[in-house]
């Protein structure tokens, strides 16, 4: 070993001094010293060699007990960490390690000895450079402070005082979490349908600020004894972990306890000898004693959860459970509410249809009463005329309505609907009278059906499209239309997931909310119904729409429109 540093260049070169008999004299002397001297000098090696003891004094084998033959190759760890200390025992080697960190006798330890007794230490740490496993090792050089009781309570007290530290922060960043779980939930109110995936993200950087690595969560619903699905707002993993994440979310909804696992053999993060030794815990989201759903964490590297974390963990996902369970709940008003208007609104329309209808009728009795009343005298032609008009007009407007009542009572009837055609007939009026000022890209594949009534679903589509192709034109003359579909899963199941999006100025941040509303506009007066009346109408379909926090491709605003997918067709 040398020094600290690593070296530049570990041949000699021809203009080396040439070492003397004293300096080598100088160098045994210095070793004999180190040996005999009442100080521990040992240094070990890295995680991926468990920690091994390469150099040990006897300094270090009449404090601790063991012989150096029994500490060469062992985990130091295993032989004198105080259990307690592990954890943080093994953040500091990497820390000394990786990042050249040194502990200047600034720190006390409990380490066990061989026969069990405890003898406090204090240490130097630091890392040297090995030539010949060309890597570096941890180094500390202790004092046995056991036999100074004065001495060893006062680093005790330090020793104490910095655990209480850590306690300290571990708590300010568990409150931390679970206060921005408590925003999510306090956001439930938000009439955008997005409760549920907002708590989702919240609960993956509340993790991310417990615990350092950047771990990537996932959140996985139990819809049912029988399934669980992936939730919206879930992180994304660069490649699909060694262990099947629908084999953890089972065993943990058995067992209703904290899983964890310090040693996968392949990082979910890439590919490479650098990125093996990733871990997991798998965490139930627990209402009451119903396990709602199973929270993965991931971490990039080995990751060593002490007891307390996991007691830590257990408790988030108690709080977690709950926020997910009031925002499925809130979906759920949500939903329901907006049936109810939209079924409101369908049931005064069709009494406004109902009663013209009928004062139709009568107007068509009352002209026939006239008509009979004229004939016995000698009507004026333009009098004729004109009754006749009337009749005709009024006996028209009866079929109308007729027509009306009827084409409202099948439009909430769900049919197997193509989709790609169903858009076409949508886009093909803004093709034909808007070709030179607007382009559309449909990209859809023609064999994707959607379960839906075809009237709500152009009436809804509609809107979306009128929307986009207005704000276009109002602010750049014309622009980029772009429509896409494909399968989804969903926490519903598979689902069928349609993408709006265009160039134009897209929805500033100030009015993303209020779109909803019902009424609202910044066009002036007769405008701000239509997002409202499509709201209603997709949770009607048994869908949902929703305006996407990240800009289009097109540079404009991005939709989404989320309809259950239509059965396969039974053949014969």
């Amino acid at each position: 070993m040398t020094g600290t540093g690593r070296p530049t260049d570990s041949l000699e070169s021809a203009e080396d001094p040439v070492r003397t008999p004293s300096s080598d004299a100088d160098d045994g002397l210095l070793l004999e010293i180190i040996k005999q001297a009442r100080l521990t000098l040992w240094a070990a090696e890295d995680r991926d060699q468990n920690f091994a003891i390469r150099l040990w004094n006897r300094g270090a084998e009449r404090i601790y007990g063991y012989s150096e033959e029994e500490a060469l190759g062992h985990s130091y760890l295993d032989l004198f960490v105080n259990p307690r200390e592990r954890a943080r025992a093994v953040e500091d080697h990497e820390r000394v390690v990786r990042h050249g960190q040194e502990f200047n006798w600034n720190f006390a330890a409990d380490d066990m000895t061989k026969d069990g007794t405890v003898r406090t230490i204090l240490g130097n740490c630091f890392r040297v450079w090995d030539e010949s496993r060309g890597k570096y090792l941890v180094a500390e050089l202790g004092i046995d402070l056991s036999d100074f009781q004065s001495s060893a309570n006062q680093f005790g007290r330090v020793r104490e005082l910095s655990l209480l530290q850590d306690d300290a922060r571990t708590r300010m960043r568990t409150l931390k979490a679970l206060n921005a779980v408590n925003t999510a939930v306090g956001a439930l109110a938000d009439p955008d349908g997005r409760g549920l995936a907002r708590v989702v993200r919240t609960t993956g950087a509340a993790v991310a600020g417990m615990f350092t690595g950047s771990p990537k969560c996932r959140v996985w619903l139990v819809d049912d004894a029988e399934s669980a699905r992936l939730a919206d707002g879930s992180d994304d993993l660069p490649a699909p972990p060694v262990v099947s994440e629908r084999t953890l979310v089972d065993e943990v909804i058995r067992k209703q306890l904290v899983l964890f696992d310090g040693s996968m053999s392949r990082s979910p993060f890439g590919v490479g000898e650098e990125d093996q030794g990733s871990s997991y815990a798998a965490v139930p989201l627990l209402f009451g004693a119903e396990t709602v759903g199973v929270l993965l964490i991931f971490f990039p590297t080995r990751k060593l959860l002490t007891r307390d974390d996991r007691l830590l963990l257990q408790y988030f996902g108690t709080h977690v459970g709950v926020a997910v369970t009031m925002a499925k709940l809130a979906g759920q008003i949500q939903r329901q509410r907006r049936e109810e208007t939209e079924r409101t609104r369908l049931a005064i329309t069709e009494s406004i249809l109902h009663t013209v209808g009928n004062e139709s009728g009568r107007v068509q009795l009352a002209l026939d009463a006239l008509s009979e009343v004229l004939s016995v005298r000698e009507p004026d032609s333009r009098i004729t005329e004109s009754l006749d008009r009337i009749k005709s007009a009024a006996s028209r407007l009866g079929q109308i309505m007729g027509e009306l009542g009827r084409l409202g009572e099948q439009a909430h009837r769900p049919v197997r609907l193509g989709l790609a055609e169903a858009v076409r007939v949508v886009t093909r009026p803004v093709e034909r009278d808007q070709y030179r000022t607007i382009q559309i890209e449909q990209c859809i594949d023609p064999g994707l059906y959607v379960r839906a009534s075809e009237y709500l679903f152009r009436e809804a589509l509609g809107n979306l499209v009128s929307n986009a192709v207005q704000a276009m034109i109002e602010a750049d003359g014309g622009g980029d239309l772009r429509i896409s579909a494909g399968p989804t899963e969903h926490d519903n199941g598979t689902r069928v997931q349609i993408d709006i999006e265009d160039s134009g100025p897209g929805v500033s941040p100030q009015h993303r909310a209020a779109i909803w509303e019902f009424g609202f506009t910044t066009r002036g007066a007769g405008h701000g119904y239509g997002l409202a009346h499509t709201r209603g109408l997709v949770s009607i379909l048994g869908g949902s729409v929703s305006l996407l926090d990240t800009q289009s491709e097109l540079g404009g605003a991005h939709f989404r429109l989320v309809l259950p997918v239509a059965p396969a067709r039974v053949p014969g």
